[in-house]
């Protein structure tokens, strides 16, 4: 089984402390980022479901999709 290498781990090896830390740092901002991204897409597919139930009820001459 192969170990992943990643830049994190390839720094550490390296003992490398400025690589470490750069890395740590965009880690935590790349954690971030994430973090409110999907908060926003929570929050969108929140909105989106919220204005489907505003919709008016399918009239019986439209096809619904499976």
């Amino acid at each position: 089984m192969m170990e992943e290498v990643t830049f994190a781990s390839w720094a550490v090896q390296r003992r490398d402390p400025m690589s470490a830390q750069i890395v740590e740092g965009t880690v935590k901002d790349w954690n971030q980022w994430q973090a409110e991204f999907r908060g926003q897409i929570r929050a969108l597919r929140h909105w989106l479901k919220n204005m489907e139930r505003q919709l008016p009820p399918v009239g019986p001459g439209v096809s619904r999709l499976p």
